[in-house]
């Protein structure tokens, strides 16, 4: 093997021009390290190095932890200026040319030939900002490296570096799919090696062809050759599209309907969470409440960053989908499922709760069914919920809340002794674990917290419906909710404590403000806020309903959940199987915990509480793998850090408190979860069935003749209707746009859908521009990819157009594949960011 590298490396001598490498303005030492090493390896005779901090070079240098005994086999210089830099090597080799990789309307290709011509002298930028100034001041030329990302990674510094200073070479691969010979595939790479004792380079042309078998099993596990097809937009059509997205408004709600179908669900929150908070803190319920307030200003920011990015449904959901993989999403999914769950129940007992103050004998579990039924076929008719009722009944309740505040400062003022005597009670004492443990300043605080946060639960109802919103609109929902919600919970804490004893308040916790009403004004300001908060909390669980049929349809869309949620009704054309499933879960809740509000509220604490706790893992995953996509805002990374602190803090103090709840929760998150994953793995589950089946219940013909089970799938005992089953599955095909042909993009892509997805059709579409013509490598990537993963028919798929919403839009029509299904790799652009909004996902970074 030896002897043979040796002939060929004679039979191609090269005498390259000289070669030297300028490293300025590095800052990580592995890649000071790794550009050395490339140096050595392709024959650099000198490197120069300006301005480097001295100790961070040497340690760079100290490469005895993977190559012993090893010298450098050049020249090392050091410089002050980048001018002295370039007088040394105008000295030392006159025709020399400084090369500066950067992207430049003159830059030329590594690949240009003329390039290289001469002497040359490479330097790269910076990790994070390329070339400065001063260095393209002393560039005599500047050479492209082709990278498709906003900025150059750490990676790209040395990889960069590394494809400038080696020679190119031709890799020309011909590949024959089953019967039908492919275009030869032509890729262009650096591949070089050193010789034993010198700098010669060495160049490489491999000439192959690769045989494949596109049947090695049966048809429904083996789809067959991939295929490759041009298709032309007529513009009538786009016109068409384009006039029709013009036409449509789905940002219709504003800011102030926006706000009233939030705060419904947050200021509902106040009716029931004061009592609770204040039975957790006692005297320092306040103090609770304005650490809510503090940890969702900095939600605030972190929403708006992310929303702002992907402004579509799904809020939470949503986040992780386009940032992590489909199951960690799904996971997420189930949380908002039964956070969906915990609202309607809460808000139907906690109405019930209002209704029993004034109708003395009202059974509360049966009339919380009764309102969960009610609504129930409310929705079935099809009344969905009105921004206008909505705006309605916010502003009459606000108005309450104001009086009840004005009510209760007056009663204060005159009444000063019951504020002094609460502030002169112990701390209560708490259930932890099943046992009751005195009360401390500590343990007030860290339970009062965990319960308070439930006075903001519905702070994530806008990321829901961010879709219908006026553009910019999302940030003044968010504003307007934090300034509401903070108010309100720490002024109605510290009048309570100035209106009614502390306990008082426990032993009525789920009616304080109603008991405050009566106290401070009398029975009809009683009467009449019972009657707000029936009404709100009732309005909160038509809203559930309604929230949790678009979280539902959404996930069935995207095959989470079974697509039998889409069927709609003939008479109402509304989606009764997701509102009957939802009143059998949230009355099955309600019956459990015997109407219990407290232990309720406690079930929605633990979901709205994983909600933010993932909320702010996914945004800090969003910042790491999606820096590029476009956002209004970026919230600072201590903004995330505390945030999912204080979230995790709430979490650890619900999940510290009774155990039947902590039971309770995970019995019905894993029932979701279950369900979910079930969906997610239904093709393992079907083919360890058909493994089962052939185990123990054999066909004759399939016993007699030992064939294996997957090329015999109909002599097993129930294998065609499974195998028909598996190719139903599999049948909806996968778009993902390709802007570059870029082998590890591709790549990427394919081991994305394989593992996320359950389909046998990934389509990889190129959008390339009228009189223009696609790449001439295109389908020959995806010929190549096509050999290498036989169970997925992977399509090329060339498009002449613009890629715009409505180039989205037609392809989506034209290829019967809704835009779900389509995958982008992440945007750097607005026209691009237009893309993604139409629920394209980002799988890629």
């Amino acid at each position: 093997m030896e002897s043979e590298a040796l002939a060929a490396a004679a039979a191609f001598p090269l005498t390259p021009p000289r070669q030297y490498l300028i490293i300025n303005n590095i800052q990580k030492r592995k890649n000071i390290r790794d550009m050395l090493l490339s140096a050595a390896a392709f024959g650099v005779v000198e490197v120069l190095v300006v301005g480097q901090k001295l100790l961070s070079f040497d340690q760079a240098m100290n490469i005895e932890d993977v190559l012993p005994n090893f010298q450098f086999p050049f020249r090392i210089t050091r410089f002050a200026t980048l001018g002295e830099c370039r007088a040394h090597l105008v000295a030392v080799e006159p025709t020399v040319t400084i090369l500066g990789i950067e992207i430049l309307h003159n830059a030329k290709s590594v690949n240009d030939p003329d390039v290289f011509a001469g002497p040359t002298a490479v330097m790269a930028g910076n990790e994070g900002s390329g070339l400065s100034d001063a260095q393209l001041a002393i560039c005599d030329r500047f050479v492209y490296i082709p990278q498709y990302g906003g900025g150059t990674a750490s990676l790209n510094v040395t990889v960069a570096t590394r494809l400038a200073i080696a020679p190119s070479s031709h890799l020309n691969v011909g590949l024959t799919r089953g019967r039908r010979r492919c275009p030869q595939a032509s890729v262009q790479l650096s591949s070089a090696m050193p010789a034993p004792s010198s700098s010669t380079r060495h160049r490489w042309s491999f000439n192959f062809e690769v045989e494949q078998d596109f049947q090695p099993g049966p048809s429904w596990a083996f789809p067959g050759p991939g295929r490759s097809q041009n298709l032309h937009m007529p513009a009538t059509e786009v016109a068409a599209i384009e006039t029709e997205l013009e036409k449509a408004c789905p940002h219709a709600l504003g800011e102030w309907t926006s706000t009233a179908i939030t705060g419904n669900d947050v200021l509902s929150s106040c009716l029931y969470s004061s009592g609770i908070v204040a039975s957790k803190a006692g005297k320092l319920a306040p103090v609770a409440n304005i650490l809510v307030a503090a940890t969702m200003y900095l939600f605030r920011f972190i929403y708006i960053e992310v929303v702002s990015a992907i402004p579509l449904n799904g809020g939470s959901y949503n986040t992780m989908l386009n940032t992590t993989s489909k199951r960690w999403a799904a996971f997420v999914s189930a949380l908002a499922i039964i956070a969906y769950l915990a609202t309607g129940v809460v808000s139907a007992v906690s109405a019930s709760d209002y209704l029993q103050k004034e109708v003395p004998g009202l059974d509360t579990i049966w009339s919380a069914t009764g309102i969960l039924t009610v609504f129930a076929i409310l929705n079935v008719c099809g009344l969905n919920d009105s921004a206008v009722v909505a705006l309605i009944i916010f502003a009459v309740h606000t108005l309450t809340l104001i009086g009840l505040v004005l009510a209760s400062v007056v009663y204060a003022v005159q009444h000063p002794h019951i504020f002094w005597s609460n502030m002169g009670t112990p701390f209560p004492s708490l259930d932890v674990e099943g046992h009751d443990l005195p009360g401390n300043a500590a343990t007030a605080l860290f339970f009062g917290f965990s319960s308070a946060m439930l006075g903001v639960t519905g702070f994530e109802t806008a990321a829901n419906f961010v879709e219908e919103q006026a553009p910019g609109t999302f940030r003044k929902i968010l504003r307007n909710i934090w300034y509401l919600s903070s108010f309100f919970n720490l002024t109605l804490s510290v009048l309570n404590l100035c209106v009614l004893p502390l306990h008082v308040t426990t032993a009525n916790s789920n009616v304080v403000l109603a008991m405050m009403a009566s106290t401070t004004v009398g029975r009809w300001f009683e009467l009449w806020l019972s009657i707000d908060g029936f009404i709100v909390l009732s309005g909160s669980v038509l809203t559930s309903y309604v929230g949790i049929t678009g979280l539902a349809k959404r996930l069935a869309k995207d095959r989470v959940l079974p697509e039998f949620f889409l069927v709609e009704n003939a008479w109402r054309h509304t989606s009764h199987y997701i509102i009957l499933a939802y009143f059998v879960v949230a009355t099955s809740l309600v019956w459990i915990l015997e109407g219990n509000v407290v232990m309720l509220s406690s079930v929605y604490s633990y979901a709205f509480l994983g909600l933010l706790v993932l909320f702010a893992v996914s945004a800090m995953l969003f910042k790491l793998k999606r820096s590029q996509m476009p956002r209004e805002t970026t919230a600072p990374w201590s903004a995330c850090i505390v945030g999912l602190f204080m979230s995790c803090m709430g979490f650890w103090g619900i999940l510290m408190g009774d155990p039947k709840v902590s039971v309770v929760f995970a019995t019905y998150l894993l029932t979701v979860s279950g369900l979910i994953l079930l969906m997610l793995e239904r093709l393992f589950v079907l083919r360890m069935i058909m493994v089962v089946l052939k185990t123990i219940s054999p066909s004759p013909a399939s016993d007699k003749m030992r064939l294996p089970l997957l090329q015999s799938p109909s002599e097993v005992l129930g294998g065609p209707a499974i195998v028909k089953a598996i190719k139903t599955i599999n049948e909806p095909p996968i778009v993902f746009f390709c802007k570059h042909p870029d082998l590890q993009v591709l790549n990427k892509a394919v081991l994305y859908v394989r593992r996320n997805e359950h389909t046998d059709n990934l389509r990889i579409v190129h959008v390339y521009s009228r009189g223009g013509a696609p790449p001439a490598a295109f389908h020959d990537m995806v010929a190549v990819l096509d050999c290498m993963y036989p169970k997925l028919r992977i399509d090329s798929v060339v498009v002449e157009g613009e890629f715009s919403p409505s180039t989205v839009h037609w392809l989506s029509h034209a290829l019967n594949i809704p835009t779900n299904m389509m995958f982008i790799r992440q945007p750097d652009n607005m026209d691009a960011h237009k893309v993604s909004m139409l629920g394209v996902r980002v799988i890629t970074g």
